[in-house]
C-alpha cells in the first residue's frame, strides 16, 4: 500500500484546540448521531492558572470519555526500542486504521509560523501517509490558531518529535485513536441542568486526577476582566483563543437549546434560543475586537471590550437562570 488516508471531517463543530477538532473530525460520520453526547458536554469552562488557559471542562479526558473512540497510550520508549523510526510506527498504526496524536517541536513543521524560527512544542494529529512523497497528512491549529489539514515529510515529523528534550512522559507518549461502534447514546437533561448550574455559580469540578489550580464557569470569565482592568499597558494582551472558546460555547448552547426545544423539554425555548443567538453574535464581535486590540494596543478598544464582556456575562447569567427554571 503506497498511501492511506483515514476519514476526517473538514469542518468540525469545535476547533479552539486540536483535541476538540480532531475528535469531532473523526466521529462526525453521516451515520453517527453524536448530538446527544455533544449536548451533554461542552458546557462548563475551566481556567487553569498555571497554564493561563481556558478549556471546556474535562479537556484532558476527551479521548477516554468519547463513546466512539478507542484510546491507547504508547510510551515513547517502546516505540524507540521496537521501531527504527517514529514514522515507521505511524505508518503501521495508520495501516491498522488508527489515528496518531503526539507532541512535536513546530520548529521542524513547515506550515507553522515557528518553522526554522523558534522552538514551540505542540500537539499534532496524523491521519494519513503517502509513501511516494514520503509525507504525512496532519492536522493542527497551526495557521494563526486556525485548525487546518496540511502535510509534512516523514523526516520533519521524526525531527520534531525527537527534538522534545524532556523526561516528562506526557510529551513523549504517543496516542492511538480508532473508531468503535456505539449504537446508542442518550441525551441527559439532569446532567445538563447540573452542569449549567455549576457554570453559572462557578462551582468546581471534583477531579482527583487533576492537580493544577483551576477556576470554573462565570468566575473563570471574570478573571479575564480583572486582568484587563489591572493591566500593564506595555505587555497586556487578551488571549484570542479564550474568546474563540467563549464564542464556540455560545454556538453549542444554541444547538443544545434548539434540540431541547424540538424535544419539548423547554416550552419557552424560542425566546431562550434568540437570547443566545444575540450572545453568540456579540461574542463573535468581541473575539474580533480582541484580535484588533492585540494589534493596536488602544486603550479605548480595551475599555470597549471590558464593557461588552461584562454586559454579555450578566445577560448570560439571566438567560441560564431562565433555562434552569424551564427545565425544573
Amino acid at each position: 500500500m503506497s498511501s492511506k488516508k483515514l476519514f476526517m471531517n473538514d469542518n468540525p463543530l469545535l476547533n479552539t484546540f486540536n483535541t476538540y477538532a480532531s475528535v469531532l473530525s473523526i466521529i462526525s460520520r453521516d451515520n453517527t448521531n453524536i448530538s446527544p453526547w455533544l449536548y451533554n458536554n461542552f458546557i462548563q469552562i475551566r481556567y487553569v492558572h498555571d497554564w493561563n488557559t481556558y478549556f471546556f471542562d474535562n479537556h484532558h479526558h476527551i479521548f477516554n470519555n468519547c463513546p466512539w473512540i478507542n484510546h491507547h497510550v504508547i510510551p515513547g520508549t517502546i516505540i524507540k526500542n521496537k521501531w527504527t523510526s517514529l514514522h515507521e510506527f505511524i505508518i503501521d498504526a495508520i495501516n491498522e486504521s488508527r489515528y496518531v496524536y503526539l507532541y512535536v517541536d513546530r520548529y521542524y513543521i513547515p506550515a507553522s509560523k515557528a518553522y526554522q524560527k523558534n522552538h514551540n512544542w505542540h500537539e499534532i494529529f496524523i491521519f494519513g501517509y503517502d509513501l511516494e512523497k514520503s509525507t504525512f497528512h496532519v492536522a493542527d491549529n497551526i495557521q494563526e490558531g486556525k485548525y487546518i489539514h496540511t502535510e509534512c515529510t516523514f523526516s520533519e515529523l521524526d525531527e520534531g518529535y525527537n527534538a522534545l528534550n524532556s523526561d516528562n512522559e506526557f510529551f513523549q507518549n504517543v496516542h492511538l485513536l480508532s473508531i468503535k461502534e456505539e449504537h446508542e447514546y442518550k441525551f441527559n437533561l439532569q446532567q445538563i441542568a447540573l452542569t449549567l448550574e455549576n457554570y453559572v455559580y462557578s462551582k468546581p469540578t471534583i477531579d482527583m486526577s487533576f492537580k493544577e489550580e483551576s477556576t470554573f464557569g462565570i468566575g473563570a470569565l471574570n478573571l479575564t476582566i480583572e486582568a484587563a482592568i489591572n493591566y500593564d499597558q506595555c505587555s497586556f494582551r487578551f488571549d484570542k483563543r479564550a474568546f474563540h472558546l467563549f464564542w464556540e460555547h455560545k454556538k453549542m448552547m444554541i444547538l443544545r437549546l434548539e434540540y431541547m426545544y424540538q424535544s419539548s423539554l423547554i416550552p419557552n425555548g424560542l425566546e431562550l434560543i434568540n437570547n443566545y443567538k444575540e450572545l453568540e453574535s456579540s461574542y463573535l464581535m468581541l473575539r474580533n475586537l480582541v484580535i484588533k486590540y492585540n494589534i493596536t494596543n488602544k486603550n479605548t478598544l480595551r475599555q470597549q471590550i471590558i464593557e461588552i464582556f461584562k454586559s454579555n456575562i450578566n445577560k448570560e447569567k439571566e438567560v441560564i437562570y431562565n433555562i434552569l427554571c424551564e427545565i425544573q
